[in-house]
């Protein structure tokens, strides 16, 4: 059943201004909450945040089900959900958990081994988000440029949507094809097998891939506004599910009235032993764009209604007051993946949680204290940022900085030296510092877009004989079928104009001939 009703997928006006105010009224009072008690996890092996994940179990929080709105759907293993049958669990984020399913012969014509279903919770905002997201992803499938549509296809498509029932509610539910692991868990898989880094080539192949799915989403008039190794799939032929197993519920982590309507238990995923695990390849690495519940259109510059992307990978357009969200935070988010896919570090990172000596976590940090942290470390990566944000600086909330002491250029250069790869080339390196400069521009207005960066210089080494094809396909000059016929005709009557005084000349000049005359 396809989703009747949506929110548009902007938010602009008096409505939009409502909002904002009572977002800021709502993270106001969550600091001050939070400055007056610590919130402890330890108590239960569950996840208190999809950021990072454990390194063994994958697995939500409790409090994610039970008694109310924004609730999940229980589902269980082997059951039928929809006209599927669920035979594993992939994950789960903030508002919604992912399973893989196989569809049944006698109630589907997807042609498909398994799919994957993404279950939203009950939440009435949540659920508008994410049929805003079917319905764009339904619009992009049907959309194209007339040019070979560069980039379309390292996006995920829409199967179908349904609802299901819930104790409290309908849950909104997406069908996919079952694409294949995250691109997080191959960074793990780097990372386990002390390499840290994608291959050199591998890495390039994976960025231009996400650039040019984004290109292609920008040229269709949205911004995908949630870029993140946990959104990006990498195809596997034949993907099955990583490891399950049926946890019990914590029923002491949870509220009295949640007990009733908790699910018969919880499925944990796990990698595994990640040393034995097959890293990506070049001739094999395919990278879609996933999770469009964040999709704003780029003509509307707003705040997004709610931040999940990392903090280490957001622009600086998040912190800074009265500066529009734009399509080019994009861009920075692939720029950020990018750099830690080449050189097996994170470019920026920022802890959302407190960790005690043990590096057990803790309550949530502020959002005042994630900024204090994260500007200082752009400013002194980056360099000094232009005046107009300087200016915005201290009405942001952001602790004052000695500018005199900044540099224009930042520690960007001396930090590439010292964490790129061994097989690295100083030319290389040379490439890639002006890629990063282009794509992490502290102002949204002169930052490059992913139609410019899929033209950079430090991609052409990998590029195949189709892929620049499709490239000059893109980059090629598109005109207006209606004025393109119009012009055509325009060149065409003088001539024609001129081909009728010519005929008659040549009747009056040959008076024997008659009085027919046949053109060529």
């Amino acid at each position: 059943m396809s989703p009747q009703q949506g929110e548009d997928e902007s938010c602009t006006g008096f409505m939009y201004f409502i909002r904002r105010q009572l977002r800021t009224l709502r993270e106001a009072v969550f600091e001050w909450r939070n400055t007056r008690k610590v919130l402890d996890y330890s108590t239960t092996n569950c996840d208190p945040h999809p950021f990072p994940h454990p390194d063994s179990d994958r697995l939500e929080h409790c409090y994610k089900y039970g008694y109310g709105k924004g609730k999940f759907c229980p589902v269980l293993l082997d059951e039928k959900l929809g006209n599927y049958k669920v035979t594993a669990k992939l994950g789960h984020g903030n508002f919604a958990t992912v399973w893989q399913a196989e569809p049944i012969k006698e109630l589907s014509d997807l042609q498909y081994e398994s799919v994957a279903i993404k279950v939203c919770s009950n939440n009435k905002k949540d659920t508008k988000d994410d049929i805003i997201e079917a319905k764009v992803l339904q619009k992009l499938g049907k959309r194209t440029d007339g040019k070979g549509d560069f980039g379309k296809n390292h996006m995920v498509k829409v199967e179908e949507c349904f609802y299901t029932a819930g104790h409290f509610g309908n849950h909104f539910c997406i069908v996919q094809e079952a694409i294949g692991p995250t691109l997080d868990h191959y960074l793990k898989i780097a990372e386990k097998q002390a390499r840290g880094a994608f291959e050199y080539d591998v890495a390039k192949k994976v960025a231009f891939q996400l650039y040019s799915a984004v290109s292609w989403l920008h040229a269709a008039g949205y911004g995908h506004g949630d870029i993140h190794p946990y959104n990006v799939l990498m195809k596997e032929q034949g993907f099955k599910a990583a490891k399950n197993v049926k946890r019990e519920v914590c029923y002491a982590n949870c509220k009295p009235e949640d007990r009733a309507f908790m699910p018969p238990y919880l499925v944990a995923c796990i990698d595994g032993d990640l040393t034995d695990s097959t890293p990506l390849k070049f001739e094999t690495c395919d990278a879609r764009l996933a999770d469009f519940g964040q999709t704003f259109k780029k003509n509307h510059p707003r705040r997004l209604y709610r931040m999940t992307t990392p903090k280490g990978n957001r622009s600086p357009e998040w912190v800074f007051k009265h500066v529009p969200i734009t399509i080019s935070i994009d861009v920075w988010s692939i720029a950020c993946i990018t750099y830690r896919m080449v050189t097996g570090k994170h470019l920026m990172l920022v802890e959302e949680r407190y960790q005690d000596e043990n590096g057990k976590y803790l309550h949530k940090r502020t959002k005042s204290d994630i900024n204090n942290d994260h500007m200082p470390m752009m400013v002194d990566l980056l360099g000094t940022p232009p005046a107009w944000l300087i200016n915005k600086w201290d009405i942001s909330g952001l602790q004052p900085i000695d500018w005199k002491s900044t540099t224009p250029e930042g520690s960007l250069h001396a930090r590439i030296q010292q964490d790129r790869p061994a097989d690295m080339s100083d030319a290389e390196a040379a490439l890639f510092e002006d890629f990063l400069r282009q794509t992490l521009a502290w102002d949204y207005r002169h930052r490059a877009t992913a139609k410019d960066i899929v033209q950079h210089e430090w991609f052409q080494s990998i590029l195949t004989e189709k892929d620049e094809k499709a490239l000059n396909a893109m980059l090629a000059p598109s005109q207006c079928e209606f004025l393109s016929t119009l012009k055509r005709g325009c060149t065409k009557v003088p001539a024609k104009i001129g081909g009728l005084f010519a005929q008659k000349v040549e009747l009056e000049s040959e008076p024997g001939k008659g009085d027919y005359y046949e053109s060529d």
